[in-house]
């Protein structure tokens, strides 16, 4: 009879031990890293109605290793009236990490204008690469108030998921903006900077002619932990609560937030008593049972 109850309860005991581990060995942590970036080369609004816009590439990855990098290139051929240009391009790429313990996630993005013959890429280093082509080939003509010339204006951005953040910046080669009246020069061309600080004005024209370089965040903006810029945006007659006659926002990348989830079992702590008062009741529940098959085949012998 001893021996009986102590087989019994050996049996039940290694049920119980079988489930509880079949219940944690379910409670793995759980990574979900992301990466994210969005380009658009050009927005054109006249009246605030969209008149020109190139679109948005925007690529996110869900940080599976087995996946392919995220891409999107894109070069529209929008030109001409208020904008001509040798070249439109926007970029974005997403990469998978192993964070926490190996590389983390990152992406990048890079949007702009060029000159004829000129060319915008994302580079090895997920930095943008571009050279100018034609000198002057990018002419944006502002409703006869002013006309911006340039080699090349871009916007790129960078980001990581560790540490989260990254850096937003824009380049202007050979750029200047000349006043104009009735079509004609008004004084010399004021050259605008090669890189600007976030948020840099241009003159001090009020509602008549508004220009910002590398503004931040840019409109839309991203999320809490990305980053983002335009490289030019420009309001022509933005009278005070009245839509301007011309805005253009040439040149916007966001970067992130590329996340790395913290670990999630499972079964989480507040589930834990539930968990292991299920698993005892499966246990019980196998030894009477068991108990029940053993006495059946011992009555029949």
């Amino acid at each position: 009879m001893i021996k009986r109850l102590r087989h019994t309860a050996k049996v039940g005991a290694l049920m119980t031990v079988a489930a509880t581990g079949l219940l944690i060995g379910g409670a793995t942590p759980a990574l979900a890293d992301t990466s994210q970036a969005t380009a658009n080369a050009a927005v054109l609004e006249l009246l605030g109605n969209p008149l020109i816009t190139t679109g948005t590439c925007a690529v996110e990855h869900e940080s599976n290793q087995s996946l392919p990098d995220e891409i999107c290139n894109e070069n529209p051929g929008l030109t001409g009236g208020v904008l001509s240009a040798g070249l439109l391009s926007q970029t974005a790429i997403a990469r998978a990490g192993e964070a926490p313990d190996g590389s983390p996630a990152t992406s990048a993005a890079c949007a702009g204008v060029v000159g004829g013959n000129g060319t915008i890429q994302i580079g090895p280093g997920d930095d943008c690469q571009f050279t100018s082509g034609d000198p002057d080939g990018v002419v944006l003509d502002l409703g006869g108030v002013a006309q911006i010339r340039a080699d090349a204006i871009i916007a790129e951005c960078n980001a990581t998921s560790v540490p989260q953040g990254g850096t937003a910046t824009v380049t202007f080669v050979n750029a200047s903006v000349q006043l104009l009246a009735l079509g004609l020069p008004v004084g010399p061309a004021i050259p605008l900077a090669s890189n600007p600080a976030p948020n840099t004005p241009v003159l001090g024209l009020g509602p008549l002619l508004s220009i910002t370089l590398n503004q931040q965040p840019p409109d839309p903006a991203p999320a809490v932990g990305g980053v983002g810029t335009t490289a030019l945006d420009v309001t022509v007659l933005g009278l005070l609560g009245q839509d301007p006659l011309i805005h253009l926002a040439l040149g916007t990348v966001t970067c992130g937030p590329n996340v790395v989830a913290a670990d999630v079992p499972v079964i989480p702590l507040e589930g834990l008593p539930i968990a292991l008062a299920t698993v005892a009741g499966v246990g019980v529940i196998a030894l009477v049972v068991h108990r029940r098959r053993r006495l059946a085949t011992e009555t029949q012998i």
